[in-house]
């Protein structure tokens, strides 16, 4: 209501500002990662990984790897319902305490969402804003993929090191997995032509995928929460509304890489990642500098990311756990990426 009062122009340009083949991608989104899920896919990939280890150490190691590699094609907060019931029961297999290996999930699920346009919903806003192909965004990214996971991987071992044991055959029963090969593979065909016609023609494979998957197994399509497509549509016209006051009052345009960058982890830490990218699109071309930013902020202060209180309400840990435990790893991580923005 403020914003329409500020600036009553904002209803004449609504379908813009709210920029629906935004909201059929995250929708038909959601629907695949529901039916991969369902499928058993992603379940089969991570007891792949993790089957046949003997030490508890390099047992969660992999299953960070592999947390990573499915936050790549599934939204975060989709995998973390997924990944988190996974290290819970890991946790009990491996003796690690499960503070730490589901904080590590978490910061591993929203670094691997990181990599791609279908893992987070702020880099599905960039990608589709800045009119790029899916290649061109995943290789500018990837260098700061590699150093999120290297130092992951590092700060895990250092913040285990006192958990190792090694694993007796009894220890290691993990459950097995029932494979829906048909919806899998439909998913799976789904998420493809996704990747290769993009958003532009979102709503006619919105529609194929409501219609298949409802015909296979219904029960997907009624577990999506439209609560958070509401939510979604909500924080796109206010952010966007708010992004057009900010430039007619104080002209703020064409904002540098560095300042990008910075203001993208500022403000990420102040009203979360998807607000904060959703007001710096319309105020800078460096697209680059504000996806790593926003994505960065992710693992800082849990406000940074909604998948973080996502992860800690399923597996019932309180926030200052979190904030012991990834805050160091966020201020590294803080650190290395800010020496390379500034000198390149």
């Amino acid at each position: 209501m403020i914003i329409i009062i500020l600036e009553p122009s904002v209803l004449a340009n609504i379908n813009n500002l709210i920029q629906w083949n935004i909201i059929y991608s995250l929708l038909l989104l959601m629907i695949i990662a529901e039916g991969m899920k369902s499928s058993g896919i992603i379940n089969l990939i991570v007891i792949r990984f993790v089957s046949g280890i003997r030490d508890n150490l390099s047992e969660a190691i992999m299953f960070l790897l592999a947390t990573s590699l499915i936050a790549t094609v599934l939204m975060n907060d989709t995998s973390l319902f997924l990944v988190i019931p996974m290290a819970l029961t890991l946790s009990k297999i491996s003796k690690i305490p499960k503070e730490k290996l589901v904080i590590l999930t978490i910061i591993a699920v929203n670094i691997g969402s990181s990599l791609t346009p279908l893992g987070n919903p702020q880099n599905l806003i960039i990608w589709h804003h800045y009119h790029l192909r899916f290649l061109e965004f995943v290789l500018s990214i990837l260098p700061f993929i590699v150093i999120s996971e290297m130092l992951l991987l590092l700060y895990a071992l250092f913040l285990l090191r006192s958990d190792r044991i090694q694993l007796e055959n009894d220890d290691m029963l993990l459950p097995n997995i029932y494979l829906d090969k048909k919806l899998g593979a439909i998913s799976t065909a789904l998420l493809a032509s996704f990747l290769i016609i993009g958003t532009k023609y979102s709503l006619i494979l919105l529609i194929i995928a409501l219609t298949s998957i409802f015909i296979l197994k219904r029960e997907i399509v009624k577990a999506i929460d439209p609560f958070l497509i509401v939510i979604f549509i909500l924080m796109l016209f206010d952010f966007n509304s708010t992004a057009l006051i900010i430039t007619k009052i104080i002209n703020l345009r064409n904002l540098g890489p560095h300042l990008t960058f910075f203001l993208a982890i500022i403000i990420s830490q102040l009203i979360s990642n998807v607000p904060a990218t959703i007001i710096l699109i319309n105020l800078t071309t460096h697209w680059r500098a504000l996806a790593i930013g926003v994505n960065l902020a992710g693992v800082g202060f849990i406000i940074g990311s909604m998948a973080n209180i996502i992860g800690l309400r399923l597996a019932d840990i309180d926030y200052k756990t979190y904030h012991i435990i990834a805050i160091p790893y966020f201020l590294s991580l803080l650190v290395i990426t800010s020496i390379i923005i500034v000198l390149t």
